[in-house]
């Protein structure tokens, strides 16, 4: 069932069929993720699964490949931050998540404009609060995931359009690591490759 996920069509509005790519890619990386708890050959056969399952979402999303499509819907996935902080508050208190200047996720609690140095007892299971930081611990996945396939990218000698590399520079959690590499153009392609860290 992983491995044919990605072939079942896309509804035909666009906003539905974006929501719906994310959706199956979350679930095909949680399938990854989760497998880890298995023995080396399961976790070795159902990576295989998983990876078919992405190569066949790539393509049936209109995707080159699913280097490509991981890029785009870990960017959909964070694009809210890319404006700033998501805050909650409840009562007094304010719990915001944002993206650092390394471009990774950082919660910050204050109560009356003073700075918490964590939530307090009476606030921790509220819903609200708890989104927050499942959504940081969903955004560390999401950076480290984006690093592996940058290095990828970077051993394949991956080459990028001036609109790719504007489209990855848009996430908040890649554009920090792209910063670090060194692009050499191809005038005559009108391509860059990166080089290295």
């Amino acid at each position: 069932p992983v491995r044919a996920l990605g072939l079942l069509p896309l509804p035909a509005d666009p906003e539905k069929a974006r929501a719906e790519i994310l959706k199956r890619y979350k679930t095909l990386q949680e399938f990854i993720r989760s497998s880890k708890q298995f023995g080396s050959q399961r976790q070795a056969s159902e990576k295989r699964a998983a990876a078919i399952g992405m190569e066949n979402l790539a393509r049936t999303a209109g995707y080159a490949d699913p280097i490509r499509l991981q890029w785009a819907m870990e960017a959909h996935a964070c694009a809210d931050l890319a404006a700033g902080p998501v805050t909650v508050g409840v009562d007094d208190v304010t719990v915001s998540l944002a993206i650092d200047s390394e471009g990774d996720p950082e919660i910050a609690i204050a109560r009356k404009g003073k700075s918490l140095a964590s939530v307090p007892a009476a606030l921790k299971k509220n819903a609200k609060i708890e989104a927050l930081f499942a959504r940081k611990t969903d955004l560390k996945r999401s950076s480290s995931r984006m690093r592996s396939s940058l290095e990828q990218a970077m051993v394949r000698g991956d080459t990028f359009t001036p609109q790719q590399l504007a489209d990855l520079l848009a996430n908040p959690l890649l554009a920090p690591h792209l910063a670090r590499l060194l692009f050499v153009g191809d005038a005559n392609n009108n391509t860059f490759n990166s080089l290295t860290f």
